[in-house]
């Protein structure tokens, strides 16, 4: 069982990464969508390490 306070840091991240899948059906270069992937990554990372499930973009 997670803590309040890693749940709400953990639904804030999920809705940081759901924002980051938006931004990435924008028309960008590969340096900045190279950034949101890599934000992305990160985000999933912490999400499964506290036992939530990851984002996908769809």
């Amino acid at each position: 069982m997670n803590t309040f306070n890693e749940s709400a840091i953990a639904s804030y991240v999920k809705t940081r990464a759901e924002e980051n899948c938006k931004l990435l059906q924008n028309n960008m270069n590969e340096l900045e969508k190279g950034k949101i992937l890599g934000r992305m990554e990160a985000y999933n990372e912490f999400l499964e390490r506290f036992g939530y499930e990851k984002v996908e973009c769809k």
